[in-house]
């Protein structure tokens, strides 16, 4: 039957716009691996993140990421090809979730291919996050905030 105007409103509820952001902060260096945590913070349980990281390919190799204390309970999955690494974070069960507040959610790895590398060449591109009805968060991508390489070398 056809729905007729004053019947059945619609099956889903609207959700409330929740607002996220998320940024790279700082970074380490170990051995010969470049680490730099993505932080973010937002007012709801996160049950998925996906998060496009772009890099020049000449001056980084991407390596897996990692999780961290916030987002322990969930898998990560990663791929990269050419200047982009896709990151996913999730709990295939649906059992687990990241919680509300602000904190590094997945730590980035980099292999350096050049000793003058500059990190203001990493970017996230791209970042969704969703709570666990599946409702895309507002998410703003906080610009990065690196020293500059002739800066970095200065400071060691």
């Amino acid at each position: 039957p056809i729905p007729q105007p004053g019947g059945v409103g619609p099956f889903y509820k609207s959700a409330p716009v929740a607002l996220s952001e998320v940024e790279l902060s700082g970074s380490s260096v170990t051995g010969d691996v470049i680490e730099i945590p993505v932080n973010s913070s937002f007012g709801l349980p996160v049950a998925g993140v996906q998060i496009l990281v772009e890099f020049d390919p000449t001056q980084f190799e991407p390596l897996d990421p990692t999780l961290t204390e916030r987002s322990k309970a969930l898998s990560v999955f990663s791929s990269y090809k050419d200047k982009y690494q896709i990151i996913g974070l999730l709990d295939l069960q649906a059992q687990n979730s990241i919680q509300s507040g602000t904190g590094s959610i997945v730590i980035l790895r980099f292999k350096p291919k050049v000793a003058n590398y500059d990190l203001n060449r990493l970017k996230i591109s791209e970042a969704i996050l969703v709570d666990r009805e599946a409702n895309t968060l507002n998410t703003t991508i906080k610009p990065n905030s690196f020293s500059t390489p002739e800066a970095r070398a200065r400071w060691y």
